[in-house]
């Protein structure tokens, strides 16, 4: 569950970045179809390139055989990373709930539709199926293949409403707004979900008003409808209603003409932002840490060992390389799941060994291993050990790892050695009372 909701946080910083371009320099623009393109794009980008592999860590000089020598993790202390596992463990219990309540409200807003069109009568009016209801104060609204309105709506200005939300129909602004409220449900603390789903309504409207005057009603008398039906109750979410987006942007829209070729071209300010963004999330110290936050699980995880309140933990490294005037290849090896998962498999695996405990043996034991270049871990041996005990279990541990994702170099699989420092610290005695 940690590493979908660090999934779903990376997704929301390319969701606000694009935002943030979109509001500054395309939402005033009257190009309503093209906006909402970019709209259901940014969408598909922000959730399709989370899921491009990380680059693995980098800056490991290579070794005079041709392989490189890269140090596991970062310099932040096995204590600390300790200590925020309860943390993240707190946050991800609140995303939960948050996302669980956001749900529920979408739900309860779909039920009220669905219990409306249910009291409505269906009846035929200007070619169309229209569920009519008595009721005051509910602007007409479109769901589906259903369009809604009052009685007095009917007799007023059928004909536009129900050009207004066939508009709707025709281009599917339903599924939009299926597609809006589930990214409001996964991102629900991020605001650029709940912008978003703003603008895309906006953009609906736009659409719908521009159909309505090309079907040859008077610009005028729609306009005057808009006015009139601006005070009326709409549904917050799930549906496409008359009344919604902000009345004057919406006449603005119809007076302006649509846009030339040059304010289109707009647009591709889009692509420097979703850069900007990328870079920020595979930063290194920002990649290293969404990589340990993914490993957070909801229930507490217990060190496997033999011993009670031993603990085996694989400790993050400190900085230094080896050094050599080999080039070294363009991506390091990655644990399969980045460096979380690999610090869970460790702590899963690893078993203090009962002959250090009787002798009170602890220390840090660093292991060498090669990534071949199918990612199998070969050659595992000892570089600094502590007690043959301790040193037995490093290798067991490391030669029992899943495949890698081997090193890449000038776009070709390569081997790649990795040394990885794993600390064995036994519990302090405690103190008599």
């Amino acid at each position: 569950m940690g590493a979908f909701a660090i999934y779903t946080f990376e997704a929301g910083i390319l969701l606000l970045s694009i935002y943030i371009v979109y509001k500054w320099l395309l939402s005033a623009e009257n190009q309503p179809a093209l906006n909402r393109a970019v709209l259901l794009t940014a969408y598909l980008a922000a959730f399709t390139l989370p899921l491009v592999p990380r680059p693995g860590l980098a800056g490991a000089p290579a070794a005079a055989d041709g392989l490189v020598a890269a140090e596991a993790g970062t310099a932040t202390g096995i204590a600390a990373q300790a200590a925020a596992v309860p943390l993240m463990r707190i946050l991800l219990y609140v995303y939960m709930a948050g996302m669980a309540v956001t749900l529920v409200c979408a739900i309860v807003t779909q039920v009220r539709i669905a219990a409306i069109i249910r009291r409505a009568q269906p009846q035929q009016v200007g070619g169309a199926k229209v569920y009519m209801q008595s009721g005051r104060g509910l602007a007409p609204f479109s769901w589906l293949g259903h369009i809604v309105m009052n009685r007095e709506d009917c007799g007023e200005a059928a004909d536009m409403i129900i050009a207004h939300e066939r508009a709707h129909q025709r281009l599917a602004h339903w599924a939009d707004l299926i597609l809006a409220d589930v990214v409001t449900v996964l991102l629900w603390y991020n605001p650029a979900s709940w912008l978003m789903r703003s603008e895309l309504r906006g953009v609906h409207e736009y659409q719908a008003d521009a159909s309505v005057l090309a079907a040859g009603f008077d610009a005028r008398q729609y306009q005057l409808l808009l006015v009139k039906k601006a005070v009326g109750r709409g549904l917050p979410s799930l549906a496409n209603s008359l009344n919604h987006s902000k009345l004057k942007k919406r006449i603005t829209m119809m007076c302006n003409q649509t846009n030339g070729l040059g304010r289109r071209m707009r647009v591709l300010a889009l692509a420097p932002a979703l850069v900007v963004a990328l870079a920020a999330v595979n930063n290194p110290v920002v990649a290293s840490a969404l990589d340990r936050a993914s490993a957070t699980t909801l229930t507490e995880h217990k060190v496997s060992d033999n011993v009670a309140n031993m603990q085996a933990q694989p400790a993050p490294a400190a900085t230094g390389q080896e050094v050599s005037d080999e080039k070294q290849p363009d991506q390091l090896p990655v644990f399969t799941g980045g460096e979380g998962a690999m610090f869970k498999f460790l702590v899963d695996n690893i078993k203090y060994p009962t002959e250090a405990v009787e002798k009170n043996q602890e220390g840090r034991v660093q292991v060498r291993f090669v990534v071949d270049a199918e990612g199998n871990v070969t050659n595992v041996e000892v570089l600094r050990g502590v007690a043959p005990s301790l040193d037995a279990e490093s290798v067991r541990v490391v030669e029992s790892m899943p495949r890698w994702v081997p090193a890449k170099s000038d776009g070709r699989n390569v081997s790649c050695s990795y040394v990885l420092p794993i600390t064995y610290k036994l519990p302090k005695p405690k103190k008599a009372k």
